[in-house]
C-alpha cells in the first residue's frame, strides 16, 4: 500500500512483480471527544484582529525546507502585523533553528515553539492560521495535508514528489518549485493577496467542524 502514485512508481520499480496498491493518506489524528480545540501555541487572536498568521508545523527536519522558508519570508512583501510560526521539535542541529532565524530581516515576526506538540494542539493550530505551508525539498506526501483540507485551511506546498500530486487533487491550494526560495516567496506574495475573501470565515468555521469529526471517526494516532 503506498499513498501516493509518486511513491508507488518507485517501489514497482525497484519490485516489479509486485502488487501496488495506491491509497490517498486519509485524516490520522486521534482526538479525545468533546471539547474545544486549542493548546499552549497562541491562537491568531494573541496577535491582534485581522493579521495574517502563517505556520510551519510539524516535525522540523532538513528535507522539510524550514530554512527556506525562512528565507523567503525575509525576501517576501509581509503585510505589516503578519507573523510566522515554526511548531514543531527542530531536528536541524543544535543552535541551527534560533540561528537561521536570528538572521532572517524580519525575525520579529517570527515565533518558535521548538518542541512536542499534542494532537489536540495540532488541531489548535491548524483552526487558527490563515495559511498552513509546506516548503519540503522533497516528500511522499504528507499527513498534515489531508487535516488542513479538512478544516478549510489554505494550504501553501511545494510540488516536491508526492506532496505536489497530494495537493493537485485539492483546490485552491498554491504551489512552488521545491527547493526554490524566490519561488516560495513569490508563492506568499500571491497568498497575502488571496486572504482577503469575504467568503473565508465561513468556510473555515465549517471546516474546522468537519475536522473535528473526521478525526473523532478515525480513533487513529499520528
Amino acid at each position: 500500500l503506498c499513498h501516493s502514485r509518486w511513491v508507488a512508481d518507485r517501489f514497482h520499480a525497484l519490485y516489479p512483480h509486485a502488487a501496488v496498491a495506491c491509497v490517498p493518506m486519509p485524516v490520522l489524528l486521534e482526538v479525545a471527544s468533546g471539547g474545544e480545540v486549542g493548546g499552549r501555541v497562541p491562537s491568531a487572536s494573541v496577535f491582534g484582529e485581522g493579521k495574517q498568521l502563517i505556520a510551519f508545523l510539524g516535525l522540523m527536519r532538513a528535507y522539510k525546507g524550514v530554512d527556506m522558508l525562512v528565507e523567503a519570508w525575509g525576501r517576501a512583501d509581509i503585510p505589516e502585523g503578519a507573523r510566522l510560526l515554526l511548531a514543531g521539535e527542530s531536528y536541524l542541529g543544535r543552535g541551527r533553528l534560533q540561528s537561521m532565524v536570528a538572521a532572517c530581516p524580519r525575525s520579529d515576526s517570527i515565533i518558535v515553539e521548538d518542541r512536542y506538540l499534542s494532537d489536540r494542539e495540532f488541531l489548535g493550530i491548524i483552526a487558527a492560521v490563515d495559511l498552513l505551508v509546506f516548503p519540503y525539498r522533497r516528500a511522499s506526501q504528507s499527513g498534515l495535508v489531508p487535516m488542513a483540507a479538512a478544516a478549510a485551511t489554505p494550504i501553501l506546498a511545494s510540488d516536491a514528489g508526492g506532496l505536489g500530486e497530494q495537493c493537485s487533487a485539492l483546490e485552491g491550494v498554491e504551489t512552488f518549485r521545491a527547493g526554490d526560495a524566490e519561488s516560495l516567496a513569490s508563492a506568499l506574495r500571491r497568498c497575502f493577496a488571496r486572504m482577503q475573501s469575504p467568503s473565508r470565515s465561513a468556510s473555515r468555521q465549517s471546516g474546522t467542524g468537519a475536522l473535528l469529526t473526521s478525526c473523532h471517526r478515525s480513533g487513529q494516532g499520528q
